[in-house]
C-alpha cells in the first residue's frame, strides 16, 4: 500500500502522508505539508493564509495549483482504500 505521495509545480512540493492521519484527532499530525525550499507548513494554513510557516508568501500561480490539488489531497489522505 503506497502510504505517501509527492507532487510538485515549479518551486512548490507538497507532501501527502497518511499515516500522519489521526481519525480520532484531525488536528494531530501533519498528512499534508507544502515545502518552498526550506519553509513549509500544512497545506490548510498555506491555502488559507497564502504563506508558509517564516511567511514566505506564496504566488498567486503557487496557490492556484495547490488549491487545484485540493480533490487529489482529499482523496489520497482520506477516501482511497489501501
Amino acid at each position: 500500500m503506497i502510504t505517501k505521495k509527492t507532487l510538485r509545480s515549479g518551486r512548490v512540493r507538497l507532501e501527502l502522508d497518511r499515516d500522519q492521519v489521526v481519525p480520532d484527532d484531525p488536528g494531530a499530525g501533519t498528512p499534508a505539508m507544502v515545502w518552498v525550499g526550506n519553509d513549509s507548513g500544512t497545506y490548510w494554513c498555506v491555502t488559507d493564509t497564502g504563506e508558509t510557516i517564516n511567511g514566505g508568501p506564496l504566488k498567486p500561480s503557487e496557490l492556484a495549483w495547490l488549491e487545484s490539488m485540493r480533490d487529489e489531497v482529499e482523496r489520497f489522505l482520506y477516501e482511497e482504500v489501501p
